[in-house]
């Protein structure tokens, strides 16, 4: 763990011939004065995992991250399918 307390995980996924999202998302919350809270949320494009599309978004107070992330997702799947397909036209 570095001094900001990140902690740099690996995993064997990239470099696979089959198409593949890791998503990463991280969220804080600013509890003692009950603030919005910020989310930020990571994904692959590619198979690689090079090439990203990153979202940040500000929640309201007492918002669900389920209902902040469905848009996300959406819109993630369409940069996913696009960088994906680039090569077939």
């Amino acid at each position: 763990m570095d001094p900001c307390g990140c902690v740099v995980v690996s995993c064997n996924v990239c470099n696979l011939q089959e198409l593949v999202m890791v998503v990463g998302i991280d969220t804080y919350h600013h509890r003692p004065k009950k603030q919005r809270s910020v989310m930020a949320v990571v994904f692959t494009l590619n198979s690689q995992c090079t090439k990203y599309y990153t979202r940040t978004v500000l929640q309201g107070i007492g918002v669900e991250t389920g209902d902040t992330l469905a848009p996300i997702f959406a819109d993630a799947y369409v940069e996913f399918y696009k960088a994906s397909h680039l090569n077939e036209a």
